[in-house]
């Protein structure tokens, strides 16, 4: 009996979603440790201590509630899980140059950014390659936190900067409560293979394969966002 795509993600239990998050992450990590191999020396950044951050309580929690409506993660959950979630939200602040989060940590939680700009990036040795800069508020990093394994890449700040944060403790607590848990998987899953891609991209870019094999792959994994019409 053919199964559709659909009625099998939703018969996925938040441990099969776990597992193939860890999957997809394994893979990426791979790809990160290929990519350095073919940086070109940069400036190290020095070495910084972890956050000092205070927290704010002036935001209502109806202010939070609508600030995570307009996340291009959370927007998509029910009304009633963005109230729970914005109930642990905490907020912190940092100044230019700090370091949220270092890579091969644990990062504790995941983090929702407010206003600011943070820069996801490897360190290997003396040279640093930049997945990519978040300056969009409401976006969620961080999330490895959710699979309870260390994250690759460091979270540090461009500018001043303000985010919330969730402890996994906390979120893990709204997983067994209802559907959230795997809708969120689901969802962070998908982040994670975007970011896949995204790195399998600039290790084509890196390493110059712009032939046709390698257009045929991009054309391929962009396929649901290319118009038929597209030149």
């Amino acid at each position: 009996m053919k199964i559709s795509k659909d009625s099998f993600l939703n018969e996925l239990s938040i441990s099969i979603l776990k597992h193939i998050g860890l999957q997809i992450n394994s893979y990426l990590e791979i790809l990160i440790h290929k990519q350095s191999k073919l940086l070109s020396r940069k400036i190290r950044q020095g070495a910084v201590d972890l956050e000092t951050y205070f927290i704010s309580n002036e935001s209502t929690l109806a202010e939070r509630v609508q600030f995570l409506k307009k996340s291009p993660f959370f927007g998509e959950f029910l009304e009633s899980e963005i109230k729970n979630i914005a109930q642990l939200m905490v907020r912190r602040e940092y100044e230019p140059n700090e370091l949220i989060y270092d890579q091969n940590e644990h990062t504790k939680g995941v983090f929702i950014l407010i206003q600011g700009e943070v820069s996801i990036r490897r360190l290997e040795g003396n040279s640093y390659l930049e997945f990519r800069s978040i300056s969009t508020p409401g976006y969620i990093f961080g999330w490895s936190s959710a699979f309870e394994t260390t994250d690759i890449c460091r979270a540090y700040t461009l500018q001043k900067t303000s985010v919330y944060f969730i402890a996994h403790t906390d979120l893990s607590k709204l997983f067994d409560e209802s559907d959230f848990g795997v809708s969120f998987y689901k969802m962070i899953i998908w982040l994670w293979g975007n970011r896949l891609q995204l790195t399998h991209s600039r290790y084509l870019q890196l390493k110059e394969e712009h032939n046709l094999v390698s257009v045929d792959h991009l054309i391929e994994i962009n396929r649901p966002r290319i118009h038929v019409t597209s030149p």
